[in-house]
């Protein structure tokens, strides 16, 4: 039997029991680590997941994450082999394909580069072009950021992780790495030695001021309903208080 069929009929009979039992309905959502919003090893799994999982949650739904690096996660939703997909900044053009659910998050994109290699701030992606620039593979950045790539404006390096960007930042094989602000100081002060974060700065202008969305494919027969619940549920936490004492908690490294 076709695998896309198999899952839509394996979907429907699990809703199915849940609603006939009474049990909590089970949905598998891929998501990846970019600490403090999703991370797998930590007491509730990152900002946004914590978020993720206490709304369906209150809708009787249970949420299984599976972390997993971030394009084989949007390869996960895009393809159907998991209900949704936690997080992704906004990207116009996913609306034809996914629900984009939210916002959960808000984040500020700067460029990361050492202050012994200083740079000009920039107004258009143009000023970049003498720098080489660091990129992690599967992330959202800008339409405009790749649209740049794409026609060489600037020189543009891929890698797998956020942390092989910034080693290749200290030891100048590249120039510039952008990534969300929060993100970028708390994986130097965590995965490098000590006093790396004194030799680092940011350009003042950000890449980009986003937010972030949980993707639900429209193919998937259950990601109406999904959607709409998990909107609904948010909608009620922001009302309840929610939102602001999870990010209080979030500021105090309890996330």
């Amino acid at each position: 039997m076709n695998r896309r069929v198999t899952t839509f009929l394996g979907s429907i009979i699990v809703t199915l029991a849940a609603t006939f039992c009474g049990a909590a309905e089970t949905i598998t959502i891929s998501t990846g680590d970019y600490s403090p919003w999703t991370v797998e090893k930590s007491t509730y799994g990152g900002y946004v997941n914590r978020l993720v999982r206490e709304a369906f949650k209150r809708k009787n739904i249970e949420v299984e994450f599976v972390y997993l690096p971030w394009k084989r996660a949007y390869e996960e939703v895009r393809t159907l082999r998991v209900h949704a997909s936690s997080f992704w900044f906004f990207n116009e053009e996913r609306n034809a394909e996914f629900y984009q659910v939210g916002p959960v998050s808000w984040h500020n994109e700067v460029f990361f580069h050492l202050k012994s290699n200083p740079i000009p701030n920039w107004s258009k992606f143009s000023d970049l072009k003498p720098y080489r620039i660091g990129a992690t593979i599967g992330y959202t950045y800008s339409d405009e950021f790749w649209n740049a790539a794409r026609s060489n404006v600037f020189g543009l390096e891929e890698t797998a992780r956020d942390d092989i960007n910034f080693r290749k930042l200290l030891r100048r094989r590249i120039d510039l790495f952008p990534i969300d602000e929060m993100t970028g100081w708390r994986i130097v002060r965590e995965q490098f030695d000590a006093g790396m974060a004194d030799l680092l700065t940011t350009l003042p202008k950000p890449l980009t001021t986003t937010q972030g969305f949980i993707l639900f494919s429209r193919a998937h027969p259950d990601s109406e309903r999904l959607s709409s619940l998990l909107t609904a549920s948010l909608e009620e936490m922001d009302k309840d208080g929610v939102f602001d004492t999870y990010m209080d908690e979030m500021l105090k490294g309890n996330f």
